[in-house]
């Protein structure tokens, strides 16, 4: 029997007007005790959340704070800047909890709760089902994004991560609009910036809002960048699952047109000799971390 793992746990609320003083749970967060952390945040367009909001005013915040929220979630361990004592899950946690970060008030973390499991995936399901509501969950599964996580792995073994690769960065597609987005990887080579953009578990409800975000970079952002899409079509394609098939014929199309658009847009499936090449040419060509961060700052400025 696989061992038992320590875990902490929180929860996510939300308080849209504090008149009404209605506060819903909208989202969890499950850490292990070596750091690993999982978490999950309804989208405003969540059956939970219809009847909710008084007005697109209030959705609107929701999806701002929900934004800021899932931006600190994803960096917590690459953003030094926010100041808080990373060494312990528990003391993070609390930290969390006690809005060391200053959160907006409406939204809430609870404070941490232990738990034991020796399967992360069926916990996490769990404590889902329990404090936000079975119904309101998508299809069962991980929802960390299972192409970026193999892609990591990969340059993890290089040891091109926070070397010649930053990830989880924020960029503005356009300069004059201050609206950002997070891209998964980039990489620098001469005068070119390169961002690496993994394609989103197909069962995921984001797949239109990847097209969206990856159609305007390619139409706003910085004319000497590359745009890589990571993709596994392949494995995909293998599946033979009719439940996934249209899903899998969207993204399909959905990478065609942007390849076709712009010539700067690139597809590599992640588990070909593509993404072997890409990594050799990363680790032989690509600037150092901090040549990389500085054009990061003036391509951004």
């Amino acid at each position: 029997m696989a061992e038992r793992k320590n875990y902490w746990y929180s929860v996510i609320s939300y308080t849209a007007d504090f008149v009404r003083n209605e506060t819903l749970n909208v989202g969890l967060i499950l850490m292990k005790e070596d750091g690993n952390t999982n978490f999950i945040i309804l989208d405003e367009k969540s059956k939970k959340l219809r009847n909710f909001f008084d007005s697109q005013l209030e959705k609107k915040n929701y999806n701002r704070v929900k934004n800021l929220i899932t931006y600190i979630l994803d960096n917590l361990y690459s953003n030094t800047a926010m100041g808080l004592n990373v060494q312990n899950s528990e003391s993070l946690m609390i930290q969390l909890a006690n809005n060391y970060l200053s959160l907006p008030d409406e939204i809430q973390i609870s404070k941490p709760y232990f738990a034991q499991s020796n399967d992360q995936a069926e916990l996490f399901y769990q404590l889902q089902k329990t404090y936000i509501g079975k119904s309101f969950l998508s299809n069962r599964t991980n929802t960390k994004n299972q192409v970026r996580l193999n892609v990591q792995s990969i340059f993890e073994e290089r040891n091109l991560i926070n070397k010649k690769i930053k990830k989880n960065v924020s960029l503005q597609p356009s300069k004059i609009v201050a609206l950002d987005y997070r891209i998964d990887f980039i990489f620098a080579t001469k005068n070119n910036l390169n961002l690496l953009q993994s394609v989103p578990n197909l069962n995921d409800s984001t797949l239109s809002d990847w097209y969206q975000k990856m159609t305007t970079f390619s139409s706003r952002f910085d004319e000497e960048s590359n745009i890589y899409i990571l993709n596994n079509l392949q494995v995909l394609s293998n599946l033979k699952n009719d439940r996934l098939e249209p899903q899998l014929l969207t993204l399909s199309q959905m990478i065609d047109d942007l390849n076709s658009n712009d010539s700067r847009v690139k597809s590599i499936d992640i588990d070909t000799g593509n993404m072997v090449n890409l990594t050799d040419d990363i680790s032989n060509n690509a600037l150092d971390l901090k040549d990389l961060e500085q054009m990061i700052a003036n391509k951004t400025a």
